[in-house]
């Protein structure tokens, strides 16, 4: 089985486990986990990464040039979520 993707578990995790805990006393927990929002962060943070070790390039390359290429791309419109 493979694993599950939760990029906000610390969250999730600690809310499912609440959940379990509390559910015999008949209450019920939950969490609103939101996705990726578009802004301007990863572009900003990526302005000054330094070059990589020969070594690192062709793994954390790949993924670095991966990323640039998603950021601005994200679903989440935070000028929809202002209304």
């Amino acid at each position: 089985m493979p694993p599950i993707q939760r990029p906000k578990l610390a969250v999730g995790g600690f809310t499912e486990a609440l959940a379990l805990e509390t559910a015999p006393f008949g209450v019920k927990v939950t969490a609103l986990e939101p996705g990726g929002m578009r802004t301007s962060w990863g572009k900003r943070a990526s302005a000054d990464i330094p070059a990589l070790l020969p070594d690192y390039e062709p793994s954390v390359g790949a993924m670095i040039r991966q990323l640039k290429g998603l950021w601005g791309l994200e679903t989440g419109d935070p000028a929809r979520l202002r209304r």
